[in-house]
């Protein structure tokens, strides 16, 4: 498998060589491979969002090694090397809405792929395309983003980082302040492009049971060090319970207390009524 994303002994340190100074990132070992659909977990303040701000040149390391797509990223890269960081990895942050800017929903999802070098009319076509993949009508094509009710602006905010067709999709939170039809829409989109179309995403999220739905690899910083790194299951079975746990693992874990032994951890409420149909088919 393909090695996308390779961090080697990264350190960062805020405000380094003050008394401020604060170390974000601590000796962080980690290789994300294409195609992967990995869970970025910690507390706040963990270093999740310093992490990803490394990947595409907003921040750069104090030491170690970043590389994305074979290509390193280092101190003063050349206007050139950051444009092509930056098409290859898209950034979706919280609120993404607060990016929008131009005069109609169209023009802005546009903007990126002429930017990286599409022609206008090919620009267009394609911020048609993706505009509609992530559920805004054609009727609102031409209507001022601002218009638009908050959810909309959140589609039409990630249909704008879509459009430059990113191999590797960062979101930070992308679903916080989305009601729970929103939220999913979204989530969904993203799984899609993951599945279908082999997108690398790695998602900063809070809610164990986007972990449990869409993820297949969870990543756990603390302190600013890499504290877990597998499936989903397993962490599940190892987490305590310091994180609000899916309903599937909470049942899992209060049958455990009581000696029944399911033989993996359910990730939702279909897989824990077939691991129990099966527990007590065996009795």
């Amino acid at each position: 498998m393909d090695h996308q994303i390779i961090l080697k002994n990264v350190n960062y340190t805020y405000a380094q060589k003050t008394s401020f100074a604060r170390q974000a990132l601590k000796n962080i070992n980690l290789t994300i491979n294409n195609g992967e659909f990995v869970a970025l977990i910690g507390k706040t303040g963990s270093g999740k969002s310093t992490l990803v701000r490394l990947l595409n040149g907003l921040l750069t390391t104090d030491s170690g090694i970043v590389k994305v797509n074979q290509m390193q990223l280092k101190n003063k890269m050349s206007k050139v090397d950051l444009l092509k960081i930056r098409s290859e990895v898209g950034m979706i942050f919280q609120s993404p809405e607060k990016q929008l800017f131009a005069d109609t929903v169209l023009d802005d999802v546009a903007f990126g792929p002429q930017n990286f070098g599409k022609s206008k009319t090919d620009a267009e076509t394609l911020a048609k395309k993706i505009l509609g993949e992530v559920g805004i009508s054609e009727t609102l094509f031409n209507r001022s983003p601002f218009e638009l009710s908050g959810g909309q602006m959140r589609r039409v905010a990630i249909a704008g980082v879509l459009a430059m067709q990113p191999p590797i999709l960062i979101l930070d939170e992308p679903t916080v302040g989305l009601d729970e039809v929103g939220r999913r829409d979204i989530l969904n989109i993203i799984k899609r492009l993951n599945e279908q179309y082999n997108v690398t995403v790695l998602l900063i999220t809070h809610n164990m049971k986007v972990v449990s739905e869409f993820a297949k690899r969870v990543v756990m910083l603390d302190n600013g060090e890499v504290s877990t790194d597998g499936t989903p299951q397993e962490f599940f079975k190892a987490v305590k319970e310091d994180v609000v746990l899916p309903d599937s693992v909470k049942i899992y874990k209060e049958l455990q207390k009581n000696d029944i032994q399911l033989t993996e951890v359910p990730l939702d409420k279909v897989q824990l009524v077939d691991l129990i149909i099966k527990k007590l088919a065996k009795k």
